[in-house]
């Protein structure tokens, strides 16, 4: 007999009495050799068919099985699940209800996955089953891999674009060297360079394109802006 493979699925559907030793001992072997996915072997293999397999997942989870429609996931449901986090763990949110998200994973039978994903988007999940190669699919197009830095960027501009409140202080503050210091101290711009590992060269030209004018303010001489402290404050480790 063929040596244990790590496969939630394979070992799901030979329990299940779905397949037989040899058949066991064939999808292993593709498994082993081609590192293609038990789900797709399954099918090449002609044993079982994408939707046998998924209602098999579904009926073991106790999971409704959905089908992926990309122009039905809305923007406020995407934002559930940051794009580092969606592309780490596999993961597509595809409905919300108040304070519970569905989820589709490509892989869902690993549970402990799914109990760091209920962690890190402070929600909670409800498991739905979908074709993983959908899945997948619907990730790369809502979630396009980007740099580090673009992505930062991209995100705090957004967050002071969104801030009204900030906006309107901004504003009124004018020439007041004062008051734009405590502004540039504020939330997001300090939100942004603590949970950042890195600090890139960032010159006063290009921290004017947020166009608030608190650049100079931001940049104050004792700021060594253009240098990396030694210490970062450490991200919280779950409880």
């Amino acid at each position: 007999m063929a040596e244990d493979v790590s496969s939630p699925l394979l070992t799901l559907v030979k329990e299940q009495g779905l397949i037989d030793d040899l058949q066991y001992e064939e999808v292993a072997g593709e498994f082993k050799r081609s590192g293609k996915s038990v789900f797709q072997i399954l099918q090449d293999f002609g044993i079982m068919d994408s939707d046998n397999i998924l209602d098999v997942i579904g009926n073991h989870l106790s999971a409704e099985v959905v089908k992926i429609h990309d122009n039905e996931i809305s923007p406020q449901v995407l934002q559930v699940v940051p794009p580092k986090t969606a592309r780490m763990y596999g993961a597509l949110p595809v409905a919300l209800h108040n304070s519970t998200v569905q989820i589709a994973m490509v892989d869902p039978l690993n549970p402990a996955r799914i109990d760091e994903l209920g962690f890190v988007v402070k929600k909670e999940i409800q498991l739905v089953v979908a074709d993983p190669v959908a899945i997948q699919k619907a990730i790369e197009k809502f979630y396009p891999e980007s740099t580090g830095e673009d992505e930062s960027f991209s995100e705090l501009l957004k967050e002071i674009g969104a801030d009204k409140e900030l906006a309107k202080e901004a504003s009124t503050a004018g020439e007041n060297v004062s008051a734009m210091t405590d502004l540039a101290n504020q939330a997001p711009i300090v939100r942004f360079v603590r949970r950042s590992r890195t600090v890139p060269a960032i010159s006063i030209s290009s921290l004017s394109k947020m166009s608030f004018g608190f650049a100079t303010a931001w940049m104050a001489p004792s700021m060594k802006c253009r240098h990396r402290p030694s210490i970062w404050p450490s991200r919280s480790s779950r409880a």
